[in-house]
């Protein structure tokens, strides 16, 4: 039996903000300093609950360089393949440093009172990189490329295609920001589908726009400082 897939419930609402959704790398998390939650009381009631919420925190730490962030799930690299995998106590012991012994003791715990959910939807089940060609298991035949084209999520391009819309708008951005703007789309993505703080993406272009004025702007700021330098 395969190892389950967690998921930090409401990562967006909770551990995103509209600064870190700018950030390709998280090297911080946003985290409330409340104390006087449901979920924080009933977790510290126990023998062991302040290392649980201790291994809490490790979590969020691993879920945070995720791919999507906030879902626990790590790429195993071998010769022939790249895949995604479930994060187990052992690995997110592994990332940092910590216990796996009482991380595997506060998982069910942190499910128990809704932090972590596990996610049992087909849509979140480890699948092969976008490089590799996806066998269907039903039939055993190749899916081909126009195919998974037509089953992926409509409300984000390609990079090719973002790249491509905003250089024939002459929109004056490089392709480094455009880039940049892309991959922190990707990078809170949840279920493939490209959001904007809470919210879906209805109109890629405007959330790509909005997004890229303010990557921009941070950039002639950082070539001002270096030009007076």
């Amino acid at each position: 039996m395969s190892d389950p897939i967690y998921r930090i419930r409401d990562w967006n609402t909770h551990f995103e903000n509209n600064r870190t959704r700018e950030l390709k790398k998280m090297d911080w998390i946003p985290v409330k300093t409340k104390h006087d939650g449901d979920g924080f009381t009933e977790l510290l009631d126990h023998p062991n609950g302040t290392a649980h919420y201790g291994a809490w925190h490790l979590i969020l730490q691993v879920a945070s360089k995720c791919r999507p962030r906030g879902t626990l799930v790590r790429e195993v690299v071998s010769a022939e393949s790249r895949t995604l995998v479930p994060h187990t106590a052992d690995s997110i012991g592994r990332m940092s440093h910590g216990s796996a012994v009482v991380i595997s003791e506060a998982i069910p715990r942190l499910v128990s009172i809704g932090w972590l959910e596990v996610c049992n939807d087909s849509r979140h089940s480890p699948a092969p990189s976008c490089d590799e060609v996806t066998i269907e298991e039903s039939t055993g035949e190749e899916s081909t490329e126009e195919e998974r084209r037509a089953s992926a999520p409509t409300n984000h391009p390609d990079l090719e295609q973002a790249v491509a819309y905003f250089q024939k708008n002459d929109a004056g951005y490089s392709r480094e920001e455009i880039e940049e703007c892309f991959e922190s789309f990707g990078a809170t993505a949840n279920n493939g589908f490209w959001y904007f703080g809470s919210r879906q993406v209805t109109d890629w272009r405007d959330a790509m726009s909005t997004r890229l004025r303010s990557i921009h702007k941070r950039s002639k700021k950082k070539k001002g400082r270096a030009y007076v330098e």
